[in-house]
């Protein structure tokens, strides 16, 4: 099969993408100068990763970090957190909107996820349940980093856009970049101010 014409020649090959919860058996791959180069049918799709080492308790950080409805109080993207239901084991279903901001792009993203906080492992996993994103899930992890906490969070998303090309895709990472680096950020600085 040739998709691009005859300067990148594409065919189905067995390749497997970095997502946190899923590999694709089958994605389309092109070859362009012996470079594999994956073609997302018709989306814009990211995996952005953000870390930050905080100088705190890593069971204060993550309890810091799982009381999403203070967020509007220290983090100025996070326009609106609603707790819509919330269970003893962790689990919380959360109505988020929040700007997502670079340069001068500012849109408001509004979405409802379902989230899993486990203190026992200091790790917490959140999956879209509805919203702008197509597809919206990722995690965190809270790990012992000398005297204090390493936070990572990892998230996948797809925002459902049609796809227009390399430079789109990179703004878009930019941003959710931006976004999970300012929100890490807000979390160090309230939990290493108490």
């Amino acid at each position: 099969m040739n998709y691009l014409g005859p300067a990148l020649a594409c065919e189905l090959q067995p390749f497997a993408l970095p997502s946190i919860h899923e590999t694709f058996d089958f994605f389309p791959a092109c070859y362009h100068n012996q470079h594999a180069v994956i073609i997302f049918p018709g989306v814009a799709m990211g995996l952005v990763k953000s870390e930050i080492t905080v100088k705190a308790d890593p069971v204060k950080t993550f309890r810091v970090a799982q009381e999403v409805e203070k967020y509007p109080q220290f983090m100025p993207d996070v326009e609106e957190i609603k707790v819509l239901e919330r269970r003893d084991d962790g689990y919380s279903r959360v109505f988020w909107a929040a700007h997502a901001k670079v340069a001068s792009i500012d849109k408001l993203v509004k979405w409802v996820e379902d989230e899993w906080w486990h203190e026992e492992t200091l790790t917490s996993r959140f999956e879209l349940v509805e919203g702008d994103y197509k597809h919206y899930f990722g995690d965190w992890t809270f790990e012992k980093s000398g005297g204090g906490t390493k936070i990572t969070l990892t998230v996948d998303y797809d925002l459902g856009l049609p796809l227009i090309g390399a430079m789109i895709n990179k703004l878009l990472d930019r941003i959710v970049q931006n976004n999970l680096d300012s929100m890490l950020s807000a979390i160090k600085t309230r939990a290493e101010a108490g």
